[in-house]
């Protein structure tokens, strides 16, 4: 799950098992993209083919979509380095790109 970069010695290694929470469903909290999906499947599911066809709903998901989308258009996409307040590289994830 990681590799080390540098001296493994210097590595608090109770702090980085700590930094790591594994659960059985995502979470709205560390998962945005789960958020966005969830909002996603309520717009689908309102315009199915159904009699809970409900389009005021799906228009009020894709409002909600599209001020999300908005709001992340003006931040820096991640890279996945985190430094230090050095600027020292300490931890590199695997991001979406």
């Amino acid at each position: 799950m990681f590799t080390v970069i540098g001296d493994p010695q210097r590595l608090d290694h109770d702090r980085a098992r700590n930094g790591v929470v594994l659960s059985m469903e995502r979470t709205l909290h560390q998962d945005v993209a789960y958020g966005l999906r969830l909002l996603f499947d309520v717009a689908e599911r309102s315009l199915s083919d159904s009699r809970w066809q409900d389009p005021t709903t799906a228009v009020q998901a894709n409002d909600r979509l599209h001020d999300c989308l908005r709001q992340l258009a003006h931040r820096r996409i991640p890279d996945g380095r985190h430094l230090d307040d050095t600027g020292q590289l300490r931890l590199i994830e695997n991001v979406m790109t």
